[in-house]
């Protein structure tokens, strides 16, 4: 699905993201971690072509370059930070997002029900209070329906039960979907991912299965201090 060859970026003369390697399949979710200013929100946009970047990137083995802005809609989508100042309504935002695509009444939906946005479906971005415009926006990242949907910090301005929400969103979206999370928050990737991306300076520290990373440490080398692990039927929890 997406290739990586060489990648990196330089801004001003500072290498951002230094040469990095990687391959992802057609599905499933995939956590990216790391200090700040690791490169984690740089390799999203890079993904996306949002910026400028050194070295090769493949969409179902097209080159990104070749791939038009409309076109690269409909294989990936970015959901980062959503302006305050919009004057467009809620309904005309998730709307907007279905890039060249018939309207699908069942995953619009089921969406708005995910989401909890029914009620505030007429209201205006700018009225909104940051968890409402967060779940709006990710609302409409589901909605453009992707291959690919990359979040970028989706926990943020949430509240733990639309985190719940959205934890069951991604999972069910990554039966049919590759979805990629970049967020500060371990828990929260230790419960929706199956295998983790660690960042640090620029480099890829770390690629591996959500359970090694627990085995081995990686988070105490990749912070620069001790977790600690528990698990229950509910899952792995760090602090």
């Amino acid at each position: 699905m997406i290739d990586i060859e060489n990648v990196s970026v330089t801004i001003a003369n500072k290498e951002i993201l230094k040469p990095i390697n990687l391959s992802f399949s057609k599905t499933g979710v995939v956590g990216i971690i790391g200090p700040n200013g690791a490169g984690k929100t740089t390799l999203a946009k890079v993904l996306c072509h949002l910026i400028e970047f050194n070295g090769l990137v493949r969409l179902d083995g097209k080159n990104l370059d070749d791939i038009d802005a409309t076109s690269r809609a409909a294989i990936i989508s970015y959901c980062g930070e959503l302006p305050s100042d919009i004057e467009l309504s809620v309904k005309d935002i998730i709307s907007y997002a279905r890039v060249n695509k018939v309207e699908d009444k069942q995953l619009l939906q089921d969406i708005l029900s995910i989401f909890d946005l029914e009620p505030i479906l007429d209201q205006k971005i700018y009225t909104l209070s940051g968890g409402e415009r967060q779940r709006v926006n990710l609302a409409a990242a589901f909605y453009q329906d992707s291959k690919v949907i990359i979040l970028d910090e989706p926990t943020n301005f949430l509240d733990p039960l639309h985190i719940d929400m959205l934890e069951k969103a991604i999972l069910k979206q990554s039966l049919n979907h590759l979805v990629l999370v970049v967020s500060h928050h371990i828990n929260f990737i230790c419960n929706t991912t199956g295998r983790v991306l660690g960042l640090k300076n620029g480099s890829l520290i770390f690629n591996e299965e959500i359970s090694n990373l627990f085995e081995d440490k990686h988070l105490d080398n990749l912070f620069e201090r001790e977790f600690k692990y528990s698990q229950n039927e509910e899952g792995v929890f760090v602090k």
